[in-house]
């Protein structure tokens, strides 16, 4: 019996490509929601500071309303607002 090598390599390998392509488009979603749920619970916790709180990290309540009553996906890190250098990287210098 003579098998041949199949020219086309989707045909060789087709089931690892596609499973690699699965698992990273459920990482990236199980990531965003994970990130969802992270802003959305910064957001519960500015709006639960008294005034002391935040004038101690230099917020007014307008500030908290502005930041704290966006939706849970809008992240401003995707968005391109500015943000602290010191925040976007979990150093607090």
């Amino acid at each position: 019996m003579n098998l041949e090598r199949c020219a086309t390599p989707c045909i060789e390998q087709p089931l690892s490509g596609f499973w690699q392509h699965l698992g990273n488009l459920l990482r990236r979603i199980g990531d965003t929601i994970t990130r969802w749920d992270q802003l959305s619970e910064q957001r519960r916790h500015l709006r639960e500071m008294d005034d002391r709180l935040l004038a101690d990290i230099g917020l007014s309540k307008s500030d908290v309303e502005r930041i704290a009553g966006k939706n849970f996906w809008d992240d401003p890190l995707r968005s391109g607002e500015l943000v602290d250098e010191r925040y976007r990287s979990g150093d607090k210098r």
